[in-house]
Order: C-alpha cells, then sequence, then structure tokens
C-alpha cells in the first residue's frame, strides 16, 4: 500500500511538538504522524 500524505511537511512542523516523547517506560508511542493522518483520512 502506498502512503499518503494527507499533512504537509510545514503543517506537521507546528503541530508535532504538541504530541507526547516516549520516555523510556512502556510500550513506544506510535508514529503519531501516520495515527493523526489516519484520523484525518477517516472523517473527511
Amino acid at each position: 500500500m502506498a502512503a499518503r500524505q494527507e499533512i504537509s511537511d510545514k503543517a506537521w512542523a507546528m503541530m508535532a511538538p504538541h504530541f507526547p516523547v516516549w520516555k523510556w517506560n512502556g510500550r513506544p508511542i506510535m508514529d503519531m504522524r501516520r495515527t493523526v493522518e489516519g484520523i484525518v483520512w477517516r472523517f473527511r
């Protein structure tokens, strides 16, 4: 399946600092950009 980019790099650069960062306890956080793009795709 080809990757689609719903969110531009410029928009993501503004949003990325607002998401949590993995701190080595527990399971690693999934790729936030991919998750947000999936939500955008679902609700468009």
